[in-house]
Order: structure tokens, then sequence, then C-alpha cells
């Protein structure tokens, strides 16, 4: 049975040969199960987006019957370093680079207190160039 027929009978309510598998790896955990494979590794842009997205050669290879899709970055985007070890992404969210996964420490509206606190944020502008290639 292919993954298409698997999802789609699944999704139809049917019973496929067995349930269809979609599992994603942090980019930590990529790099070394690429490593301990001898599968390719390609880099993330950033740990959110990486976790949705990437890593889908490794992940087909290792039998996932589906994969995700999602807004990206624009192509211009690069990811700020705060500081060694912490990077920000569009959003303005810090990451902290603690082992197997990014740990999330800075939310930028995490003290947000009125209307316009959330009204004036620069939020990431939705229809950036490559945000939907």
């Amino acid at each position: 049975m292919t993954s298409k027929e698997r999802f789609t009978i699944t999704i139809n309510g049917g019973k496929p040969d067995r349930p269809p598998i979609f599992a994603t790896f942090t980019p930590q955990v990529a790099e070394k199960v690429s490593a301990f494979t001898g599968f390719s590794y390609d880099p993330p842009i950033d740990s959110l987006l990486s976790t949705r997205i990437s890593h889908t050669n490794l992940l087909l290879a290792l039998g996932n019957d589906a994969v995700g899709i999602a807004a990206c970055t624009p192509s211009d985007f690069v990811p700020a370093v705060q500081e060694p070890g912490i990077t920000v992404n569009e959003w303005g969210m810090h990451f902290k680079n603690i082992g197997l996964y990014n740990e999330f420490i800075h939310f930028p509206l995490a003290f947000a207190e009125t209307a316009s606190d959330i009204v004036d944020y620069p939020f990431p502008q939705p229809h950036a160039p490559g945000r939907f290639d």
C-alpha cells in the first residue's frame, strides 16, 4: 500500500495495512539520526520552522508517510544571534539550544498589557517574498 493510499483510507474511516506515520525531529535529533544512518542532514532555518517542515528527505527515508507543509520564513530572513547560543526568529522569540532541542526563553508579547501593546508590535509580513514558495 502506498503512503497516499494509506492516508486516504484512514481519513475515510477505513483500515489501512498499518497506521500512517507522520513524525518530526528537532534539529539536534535530526542531525544525530542523519549521522547514525548516513542520510544527509539539511540544517533548518530556525527552531520553530524546523520542527514543522524541515528534514523532509530524512523523514521520508525513515518511513514517514507524509510531509508537513506550512508557511516559511521570508527568503531574505536570517535569524539574529542575540548572544552566543541564543537566536531570535522573525517573531522576536528567543531560543536557547539546551541539547536535544531549542528552548523558548523569551516571548516578545509575554508582558503585553494593553491592546496597543499588541497592535504596535511589528508582526512578520504575511505575504513576504518566499513565505509560500
